[in-house]
């Protein structure tokens, strides 16, 4: 699926849309520590596309360009499931979580029904595959989707009152 086509739904849908118009070659190793270099190209072409992609309550948006830059300054940043990880457990546990998000970054987030996420892989044996985890063991997630195209069909979908698994529910 186009990603035109999906955030054309997406705002059929009352969902808050702000078109990111760029005039300078974007550099991606500047981006989410490097990682966004590592995704696919549709959706390194998506990110680009929108300042804003959020529904209309505000509690589920996609990440943007703007939203990958390591600004210390914002409430909710593209690395806050992994910093929360971090954060809470012990030094020998450390190392697992730094290798899972090493090979996931979040495209979407939702606070609507407790913390969750998509995340694409980036890793060699997930590149593209899209996940979803949840609070509290957010390194816990399920392989959702085999690719970008596939998620944005299912989530059309839920959206429209098919849901293809329980956990597009959560995401809507």
């Amino acid at each position: 699926m186009q990603n035109e086509i999906f955030i054309d739904f997406l705002n059929q849908t009352e969902w808050n849309i702000s078109k990111l118009s760029i005039n300078k070659e974007i550099d991606f190793n500047k981006l989410a520590n490097g990682r966004l270099l590592k995704v696919p190209e549709d959706i390194k072409n998506f990110v680009q596309s929108f300042e804003v992609l959020a529904n209309k309550e505000d509690n589920i948006w996609f990440l943007s360009l703007k939203d990958y830059e390591s600004k210390t300054d914002v409430a909710f940043p593209w690395n806050e499931f992994e910093k929360q990880s971090l954060d809470s457990i012990d030094d020998d546990m450390q190392n697992d979580i730094i290798k899972f998000w090493a090979s996931h970054l979040p495209i979407l987030m939702t606070v609507k029904n407790g913390y969750q996420y998509v995340a694409v892989g980036i890793g060699e044996n997930n590149k593209g595959e899209i996940f979803y985890g949840s609070e509290p063991e957010y390194e816990e997630a399920v392989l959702i989707a085999k690719s970008f195209s596939e998620f944005k069909e299912k989530y059309l979908e839920a959206l429209n009152g098919n849901p293809f698994s329980d956990y597009y529910k959560f995401l809507i």
